[in-house]
């Protein structure tokens, strides 16, 4: 058994349930969650899909859209990352060709559903058991800055009671998800948010309303106002789209920032 996950915060996670809990060694008549844990892709809602998902024109498209006014590079080490990330989808495909069962962990953000999409896609023409547990919706939590319903707001030991809610996914649903990915690559956007039970290309923009209804005042500083966009944002946002976004606004004169109290940090 392969778990994928799409972020490294529910990798972490799933790791922390089989460390604390010890489910695979002390817990016999429960299911085990698989030390072999890949995550699948990086930052799938943003930037372009219609190219090599670990090259150069992604990297752009991305350091482009949430990298404020800081190299991407420097942030989030991504030249390391994409490395990383291309061994390990490679690495899934290896284990479904050699027969081994997938299990996905997804949740209801456009990240990890466009995950799903891209994992379909993958394994489409690959003969493999795959199934999917999905976040529980008993378990959504509109205060965490992880996302309402992300799987970083369980605690260890929770984890593994979801494993029984585990689905298949058909080989109808798996080409349908395919077929959902390659039309999202077509329409290549570099922006895609979850919205009424399915995934959408938008322009880069669209939050931007939402940010200024947030900010209540014209004079504020800069680090004020991405903390409160963060904390009041009634969905989860990349802090770096939010803090591009913001940057775009002063340029463009929509924002007026307060120059004193380290508003240029």
């Amino acid at each position: 058994m392969v778990e994928i996950v799409f972020d490294e915060i529910t990798r972490n996670s799933l790791r922390d349930e089989i460390n604390t809990c010890e489910v695979n060694k002390n817990n016999k008549n429960k299911k085990a969650i698989s030390a072999d844990i890949l995550c699948l892709g990086y930052l799938l809602d943003l930037g372009s899909l219609n190219c090599d998902l670990y090259g150069d024109v992604r990297k752009k498209s991305l350091c482009d859209l949430i990298c404020g006014n800081r190299d991407i590079g420097q942030l989030w080490n991504i030249d390391e990352r994409f490395s990383v990330y291309r061994n390990e989808a490679e690495r899934i495909i290896a284990a479904a060709l050699s027969g081994k069962s997938i299990r996905i962990w997804n949740c209801e953000m456009a990240f990890s559903i466009c995950g799903v999409y891209l994992l379909c896609d993958m394994l489409r023409d690959i003969e493999c058991d795959i199934s999917i547990v999905d976040f529980p919706k008993e378990k959504r939590d509109i205060t965490s800055s992880f996302g309402y319903s992300h799987w970083g707001i369980l605690k260890p030991g929770e984890y593994y009671t979801y494993l029984s809610e585990a689905k298949e996914i058909t080989k109808m649903e798996k080409q349908r998800n395919s077929d959902l990915w390659r039309s999202l690559k077509k329409e290549n956007s570099l922006l895609r948010v979850y919205s009424d039970g399915t995934i959408r290309s938008v322009t880069p923009d669209y939050y931007d309303k939402l940010i200024l209804n947030i900010l209540p005042t014209q004079n504020f500083t800069l680090k004020r106002a991405i903390g409160e966009v963060m904390k009041r944002m009634p969905v989860y946002i990349n802090l770096g789209l939010v803090e591009k976004r913001i940057f775009h606004m002063i340029e463009n004169g929509t924002l007026c920032i307060n120059k004193k109290d380290g508003a240029d940090d």
